[in-house]
């Protein structure tokens, strides 16, 4: 016959089995994700953003004081040596050179007219034919038209040249930066017309943060990304800094030069990582192992070991380990609230 089992023994036993259920639960190894400490290349960047420009600029002006008869190019546009921009109204001038080609015309012919009288005459006196008056008279005639016509010829050639100046050309392969007139614009020496890049040779300015400023210095190397050339990794050399901080953007310029020649266009932002300095073979392990200089290691026994590590060079990723963390050893990343002692199952 089968003992009767009280309702107080039921539950003595339900209790003993939550508690052995709970103690399972609570010593059971918790999953964890880790990361060997291994020797890599350590590096401290100082970071900025940029924009592609021409390393050669060109503003546009007119000499003279006239109107803008139109502008034959846009922003964007790139341009060939030579190639004609902007057109000045120039009604004057075309007046002034239309009178003087008349001038030059008739002065030609008139010359032309002495010369061969004279050549006639010339002849004749050889052959006593003439009084030697008429003959020296011819010369003289001869010799103011010659005077007249080269005096035309000079008029227009100035006239030529001033017309030059109201049609404004590029003086080298490049692109239109900027267009500050339009058609219709009065327009002196002193105002911009066109922007000018030359396309053969682009830098990038970039601005850095005020507090890098004593971390930032020429000929440091520079590793630079694009957005318009699908992430790639171009290098680059500081060449140039500004002697002084804006203060309104509390930031500094830099210039850089590209070392390679990639598919640069002006007006492309850029990622800018300026190396201050670098160490090679140098104990590494994730940004993300770290909490508050204390790293959580997995001992040979799956326990959790918190350990106290000095830190010496960080980016984004990796973080230097100068003591406390030895090679090969596992460190957990996003360790929370894990405690020392604690057993852990490393996921794979």
């Amino acid at each position: 016959m089968i003992p009767k089992i009280s309702k107080k023994m039921l539950f003595l036993i339900a209790a003993v089995a939550a508690l052995l259920g709970f103690l399972w639960w609570y010593s059971r190894p918790v999953a964890v994700t880790a990361a060997q400490a291994e020797y890599g290349t350590a590096a401290l960047y100082v970071y900025a953003s940029g924009q592609v420009v021409p390393d050669e600029k060109v503003i546009v002006r007119s000499k003279n004081t006239a109107r803008i008869a139109s502008v034959l190019v846009r922003e964007g546009d790139e341009v060939t040596a030579g190639m004609t921009l902007v057109e000045l109204a120039a009604d004057e001038v075309k007046a002034d050179l239309a009178a003087a080609q008349a001038s030059l015309d008739n002065a030609r012919s008139e010359y032309e007219y002495r010369l061969l009288e004279y050549n006639r005459l010339r002849k004749l006196v050889n052959e006593n034919a003439i009084p030697r008056r008429d003959f020296d008279q011819a010369a003289t005639e001869l010799s103011q038209a010659e005077g007249s016509y080269q005096k035309a010829q000079s008029q227009v050639a100035a006239l030529v040249s001033r017309s030059s100046e109201y049609v404004l050309t590029s003086p080298f392969a490049g692109v239109v930066l900027e267009r500050m007139a339009d058609p219709g614009t009065l327009v002196t020496a002193s105002d911009q017309i066109l922007v000018l890049g030359n396309k053969q040779a682009y830098i990038i300015e970039g601005k850095v943060d005020e507090l890098d400023a004593a971390k930032v210095q020429t000929g440091q190397k520079v590793l630079m990304a694009f957005d318009g050339l699908s992430g790639q990794v171009v290098d680059g050399v500081i060449t140039f800094i500004a002697p002084r901080i804006d203060y309104t953007t509390k930031s500094f310029k830099v210039k850089i030069t590209p070392q390679s020649a990639p598919a640069l266009r002006a007006g492309m932002s850029a990622e800018i990582n300026i190396l201050v300095t670098e160490k090679k073979q140098t104990l590494l392990i994730p940004v993300r192992a770290l909490q508050e200089n204390k790293v959580w290691v997995v001992d040979s026994n799956n326990r959790v070991v918190i350990r106290d590590v000095a830190i010496g060079l960080r980016d984004g990723k990796k973080v230097e380990v100068l003591s406390g963390l030895s090679h090969g050893e596992q460190v957990i990343l996003n360790p929370g609230k894990l405690k020392a002692g604690s057993r852990v199952t490393v996921k794979e």
